[in-house]
């Protein structure tokens, strides 16, 4: 049983029930992808975790039945990103470098996002664009 909440319910704000009670789980996170020409770029809007890792997993398993010359990942719009996140995209450019392609660059996100990448080293290590526009080499 959920416990009772004593006050109304602002305008525009909505009951908040835990999952294993209702069954439903909100969509914390929008994939966005365009392409063009030979580069696809795939926009992570929300939060990226265990819970909706999956989806980002199903994108990238896609793209790489028929991989474009240049993946662009764009993390801006990110704003959580755990583990599971970290883990998916040092997966994704040890991949791409042993494949050889596609070409991978990833668009910095906020510093709260970005800070994860800097706690364990990765941020150095993975092809992020500089904030002069600058693409990676690898």
């Amino acid at each position: 049983m959920s416990p009772t909440r004593n006050t109304p319910l602002q305008p525009g704000e909505l009951p908040v029930q835990p999952a294993s009670e209702t069954g439903f789980v909100p969509d914390l996170l929008s994939i966005q992808m365009s392409r063009n020409d030979d580069e696809v770029v795939l926009t992570l809007v929300g939060e990226l975790d265990v819970a909706t890792g999956g989806r980002v997993k199903d994108a990238l398993d896609e793209l790489e039945q028929a991989p474009p010359g240049r993946l662009v990942i764009d993390l801006s719009l990110l704003s959580f990103l755990d583990s599971t996140g970290l883990a998916m995209f040092v997966g994704l450019d040890k991949r791409c470098r042993e494949n050889g392609t596609p070409t991978l660059e990833i668009r910095p996100g906020p510093p709260a996002v970005q800070r994860l990448f800097e706690l364990v080293g990765a941020a150095g290590r993975l092809p992020f664009s500089t904030a002069d526009g600058a693409k990676p080499t690898c």
